[in-house]
């Protein structure tokens, strides 16, 4: 069976743009290296959120990064945002200490921006990281503050 030449031509113009498309986040960072900071932190921060759920190292590491460069900028919402998704990345990696460190610190800036649709997942990631650690006192009391938002 002989395949006809432009089903073939297809194939081979989908491998070679396929591989011609894929460029690695650090090519992409280092690129937006040389740029504005507030779209190296808006690229930092699609890394941080798209490796949540593929690779929670890189997902710390690009948060990390992005935390450190919002908090150089002073962009408050990013620092909530930023602290939280880490916060749970430290959860998933079971790291509860650097989780409650992280969902406080996004608690603070949430608190700052009066944003009830954080705290209230704020305070909902606490109450799971005091649930894990057997204070469910502590745990119905944040669940709580979360419906009270």
């Amino acid at each position: 069976m002989k395949l006809p030449k432009y089903l073939i031509l297809m194939f081979l113009l989908a491998i070679s743009f396929s591989g011609f498309c894929h460029i690695g986040s650090d090519s992409l960072l280092s690129h937006q290296n040389s740029s504005v900071p507030a779209q190296r932190l808006s690229l930092l921060k699609t890394f941080t959120k798209s490796f949540q759920s593929q690779s929670l190292d890189s997902c710390l590491k690009y948060g990390g990064e992005a935390l450190d460069l919002a908090i150089s900028l002073k962009d408050s919402s990013s620092m909530a945002e930023l602290s939280n998704t880490l916060g749970s990345a430290y959860f998933y990696t079971a790291m509860y200490e650097k989780a409650l460190e992280q969902y406080l610190a996004a608690m603070r800036y949430f608190k700052q921006l009066n944003d009830n649709i954080g705290m209230a997942k704020t305070y909902n990631n606490l109450g799971i990281i005091y649930e894990v650690s057997g204070k469910y006192d502590v745990a119905i009391r944040h669940y709580n503050l979360a419906l009270e938002q």
